[in-house]
């Protein structure tokens, strides 16, 4: 994989790789955002004296010079634009939370002359996110962020436009491989499937008959955390069978009827097994439909679970982080368009944590 720009460092007359420290590695360092760190840099006033205090202090330590030339540079010319391609803000409280984490660092670096435009998804069909890929071949845009569906076609267009205009790709929330980019920002989906049935097996015993309600499986997300689930279950010897799944779009209408009919024609499930695109709907078709006795669980983000987990229409949840995701691919892309650094690491992974009662 080629990228015209070097990696992170840089060597010193000896030839000894030096690392060169970032306005990002300051705002992690101090606690503080980006925003924060340039303010005190450039002497901008509207941050506290203790921030500022250690900011300089981190700075003084790590012996870092503000990269005044690059920052001139940026000032200078016409704004870079990063296309975003997610899920649209209004499309489930998860959604929000990574359109808040991309606004943030989009506020964060707007001195520097970077600019998101957001083309939002709300079909999450292969042909709404052709027409984005096409409608970007036709623009100027320096970068791309992007929660891609994993289909051939979808490849093909990421990897053509990455040809025409040699621009950064970060990949947000959902991975595909056999593409060029310069990170995946998210989960380990596979890894967080194999915790949740892990989690299952520990609070419940006997056998495991288990119904589902997943959305679209062209989201690679979603369909790793299936197999991560299924795979656990399959190794660790559990006695279990999947008595019925059913696939539903971003419908909160139709979720909610598939799922009421998915437990009425499995009376005899006792596990329910939910990664819808918002889980709501599917915990009202289970208590709507009052029968079921199981333990029932989903993925999500403590914003929008931990109430249902707490008031035990949830059994357990696996958190997510979106806000983090897209927060953090922003600033990996602002990070290699001003400073030409490519990330340290290829894949920027955030842990799945459990959440019971107790613990919300």
């Amino acid at each position: 994989m080629w990228f015209p720009r070097n990696g992170r460092g840089h060597e010193d007359r000896k030839g000894i790789k030096v690392a060169r420290i970032t306005i990002k590695d300051i705002a992690e360092k101090a606690g503080v955002s980006i925003g924060t760190v340039d303010r005190v840099l450039h002497n901008r006033g509207r941050v506290s004296a203790e921030n500022e205090a250690k900011i300089r202090e981190i700075c003084a330590q790590l012996a870092y010079e503000p990269n005044v030339a690059g920052k001139a540079m940026a000032m200078q010319k016409k704004p870079t634009v990063v296309a975003v391609v997610v899920n649209a803000k209004n499309l489930n409280p998860f959604s929000r939370l990574i359109y808040e984490g991309l606004e943030k660092i989009a506020a964060e670096i707007s001195d520097y002359n970077i600019r998101f435009s957001f083309y939002d998804i709300v079909e999450n069909t292969q042909s709404e996110m052709e027409d984005i890929l096409d409608r970007l071949m036709e623009e100027d845009i320096g970068g791309l962020i992007i929660k891609p569906i994993n289909n051939l076609a979808i490849k093909t267009k990421l990897n053509k436009l990455w040809e025409a205009k040699r621009l950064p790709v970060v990949t947000c929330t959902s991975d595909i491989e056999g593409i060029n980019k310069i990170a995946y920002v998210g989960q380990d989906h596979f890894a967080i499937g194999r915790l949740m049935a892990n989690t299952l097996c520990r609070v419940t015993q006997g056998k495991l008959s288990i119904v589902a309600v997943v959305g679209p499986l062209t989201n690679n997300a979603r369909r790793e955390k299936l197999n991560g689930f299924l795979s656990y279950l399959e190794q660790s010897g559990r006695d279990y069978e999947v008595l019925d799944m059913c696939e539903v779009p971003y419908d909160n209408e139709l979720t909610y009827a598939k799922a009421f009919s998915l437990l009425s024609k499995n009376p005899g499930a006792n596990a329910f097994y939910i990664h819808s695109p918002d889980f709501e709907p599917c915990v009202e078709a289970m208590e709507a439909y009052g029968r079921f006795e199981g333990t029932s669980f989903t993925f999500g983000h403590k914003n929008s679970c931990s109430e249902f987990i707490k008031t035990g229409r949830l059994s357990f949840g696996v958190y997510e982080a979106p806000y983090e995701h897209g927060y953090y691919a922003g600033s990996i892309l602002f990070d290699y368009l001003l400073n030409n650094l490519l990330p340290e690491k290829g894949r920027h992974i955030f842990e799945g944590k459990i959440a019971f009662e107790e613990n919300c």
